[in-house]
């Protein structure tokens, strides 16, 4: 507003074009301002003009009545060029350009969303992340390293207006002895309850000391799961499951399901999943029969380039150039439940490393009916070691 409000015309400045472009591209690598020119030709160029230049795109605004209300597009000096069609075009392309700017340095960390059944219709999202150690400064307390690192999760609609958020701060504890050589991740998990529907998604962390923070900003969509009709809920992938667990609100189906937010495993290691199946049909045995099929099968690095780029440091993944490579399984199970919970372990050391999608798929065998859901996930030649 200070830099483009329109005083004469009581424009704020992020009614003006320029500020509009401004608030979408941030600081232009170069400006160049025209001044108004006599043309050769007998034809005059009154308007002040300025050039607007970005990486790989630029936009023009020109100022017709000296009023300091520059709009988008040049009339006289760029003939048979359309800056506003130029405009619409690198919306479409590239809907805005966000670098925030910390004081510290800016890190990658990973995360995962998946969503389940909640109460009185919402929906009970999980956001777990990894943080990764090395960016941390902790503190040495007594015989310990200490840090606090602040993070939250925020929904907003499609004029992000905030609808939920959820804010914390947590004091994270490290033992001194390890083993610097290693990839080691602090991982935890947000939830709450939401209405289904598609939001404009951040998630955010900084730790206090040194200002190293991580954000990352995303489309979300939350999924319903009204009564009536098989639904299945999102795939969690998990890096462990354990039978004990010291908060009981924290178990699945009886186990501790500690979450791989970085959907990243060796190949020498077990891929753990988690997901629920809800209103499975009840035969008049007051039993319910559902068939689980899931399916592996391998995709190109283009499709998870974030995995790709978060992890790199971790190991280098392996380009699959012998073909497509495909595992697929059923499972047969009685119950009595119209909502089941399942938790399966799956062998990879058949795979190559690389990219994979892991697609699963619930048949109710008493109502035929078949529900669907998949992630996607990487197999590597480095393990991550999860500090939960």
């Amino acid at each position: 507003n200070l830099k483009f409000e329109v005083k004469k015309k009581k424009i704020p400045g992020w009614k003006t074009d320029r500020g509009k472009i401004y608030i979408r591209y941030g600081v232009p690598l170069e400006i160049v301002r025209l001044r108004p020119e006599r043309g050769t030709t007998g034809k005059d160029d009154l308007d002040l003009t300025e050039i607007w230049y970005y990486d790989g795109f630029s936009f023009a605004f020109s100022d017709e009545y000296r009023s300091g209300d520059f709009k988008l597009g040049a009339r006289t000096r760029f003939p048979g060029v359309h800056y506003p069609e130029i405009a619409e075009a690198v919306y479409k392309e590239k809907p805005e350009i966000y670098t925030p700017r910390f004081q510290g340095s800016k890190f990658d960390f990973g995360y995962h969303v998946a969503s389940f059944r909640g109460n009185n219709g919402k929906s009970l999202v999980e956001v777990s992340y990894a943080l990764p150690v090395n960016i941390f400064s902790p503190k040495k307390e007594k015989n310990y390293m200490a840090t606090t690192v602040k993070g939250g999760i925020f929904f907003f609609d499609d004029k992000w207006n905030e609808a939920e958020k959820l804010v914390t701060k947590e004091k994270i504890i490290l033992n001194p002895q390890l083993d610097s050589e290693k990839n080691y991740y602090i991982i935890g998990m947000y939830q709450l309850e939401i209405e289904p529907g598609e939001y404009n998604f951040a998630v955010e962390f900084q730790e206090e000391e040194s200002k190293n923070t991580g954000a990352y900003r995303n489309k979300l969509k939350v999924d319903a799961y009204p009564i009536g009709g098989l639904k299945l809920s999102d795939i969690l992938l998990a890096s462990n499951i354990i039978n004990e667990t010291k908060d009981p609100k924290d178990t699945k189906n009886g186990k501790m399901v500690i979450p791989n937010p970085a959907r990243l495993l060796h190949k020498n290691q077990l891929m753990h999943i988690y997901f629920e199946t809800y209103d499975l049909m009840v035969n008049p045995e007051q039993k319910t029969k559902f068939l689980v099929e899931y399916k592996i099968t391998s995709k190109s690095s283009d499709n998870q380039p974030v995995i790709k780029r978060i992890f790199s440091s971790l190991g280098e993944f392996i380009g699959l150039n012998e073909g497509k490579q495909e595992i697929t399984a059923s499972y047969e199970y009685e119950g009595i439940e119209p909502t089941e919970k399942i938790n399966l372990s799956i062998d990879m050391s058949a795979t190559r490393f690389g990219l994979y999608e892991l697609s699963v798929t619930v048949e109710d065998l008493i109502s035929n009916k078949k529900a669907s859901k998949s992630i996607q996930f990487g197999i590597q030649d480095a393990i991550i070691n999860y500090l939960f």
